[in-house]
């Protein structure tokens, strides 16, 4: 059982030595990101920008972003009593705008987004604005207009 012991913690070892979690001499200990870091750093998405929200005549709020370049898609997140809560993830990495439609009359929204990339095994999401931007609904929707009947 010792031995057992032994060998795991030998192998814990060897395996942290490797992905870089472990300082080999005393020149590694220098504050420089892992490997692994350094990997995440180049696959995550960079934020967003440019995020903007307007209220839409017809009712609801659009959302509008620039488009990320490594991005597989977007998360749409809109600030509640509690939180960010998801409200949609799109699924296309050159969309720049969502429209939030499940929004009441009058009401004021602060939403957020997120770039995220897919490697096939792991989801990357870029950093977000945590202040976020906001709209207010319109207070009556526009009255339709009356074409000639004619």
């Amino acid at each position: 059982m010792f031995q057992r012991k032994k060998r795991m913690a030998a192998l814990i070892l060897s395996m942290s030595v490797l992905c870089g979690t472990l300082p080999v001499s005393a020149a590694d200990t220098q504050e420089q990101p892992s490997v692994m870091e350094q990997e995440t750093e180049a696959v995550k998405p960079a934020a967003p920008e440019n995020l903007a929200a307007a209220a839409l005549p017809e009712g609801g709020i659009r959302i509008s972003w620039e488009p990320v370049s490594n991005a597989n898609g977007y998360r749409v997140y809109r600030l509640e009593e509690d939180g960010w809560k998801l409200l949609q993830i799109v699924k296309d990495g050159t969309a720049a705008e969502y429209a939030d439609l499940t929004t009441e009359m009058n009401g004021t929204y602060t939403y957020t987004v997120r770039a995220y990339r897919y490697d096939g095994q792991t989801i990357r999401l870029s950093d977000y604005d945590e202040t976020g931007v906001s709209a207010t609904t319109a207070a009556v929707l526009s009255e339709p207009v009356l074409e000639s009947a004619e």
